[in-house]
């Protein structure tokens, strides 16, 4: 079966994104949300997927309102959220682009702004 994850900038919340699923049914799709962010924009990049079916990707809000680094796990029960990182601003701002998951399960991408010279940075988390 196919699957297809994307994020929104904004979504079903004001000024909120989320993240969805377009699955293929009946020779047409499925559109499904799997979790709502409540405050902050969404990512508009997009999301990354390990082999246990975990997806990963970014979001501009977060503690510090520099953006974070989010998980998402698939259970019986829905989707649970996981923070991974907060920016702060010093080690990165407002994350951008598509993620790259390494065979260790390392996740890599970068930021628009922020770092020692507020020119962006590229980060690794190990989750």
């Amino acid at each position: 079966m196919i699957y297809n994850f994307a994020t929104t900038g904004d979504g079903s919340l004001p000024n909120s994104g989320v993240v969805f699923e377009l699955s293929p049914s009946n020779g047409s799709y499925t559109y499904s949300v799997l979790y709502n962010f409540s405050g902050g924009s969404g990512s508009i990049s997009r999301l990354a997927m390990d082999t246990a079916g975990n997806l990963y990707g970014t979001q501009y809000a977060g503690a510090n309102q520099h953006g974070l680094i989010f998980k998402l796990t698939p259970g019986s029960g829905g989707w649970t959220f996981t923070d991974l990182h907060d920016f702060s601003g010093n080690d990165g701002s407002q994350p951008v682009g598509n993620l790259a998951l390494d065979a260790s399960g390392n996740l890599y991408g970068i930021t628009s702004v922020g770092g020692a010279t507020n020119n962006g940075v590229v980060w690794e988390v190990t989750p």
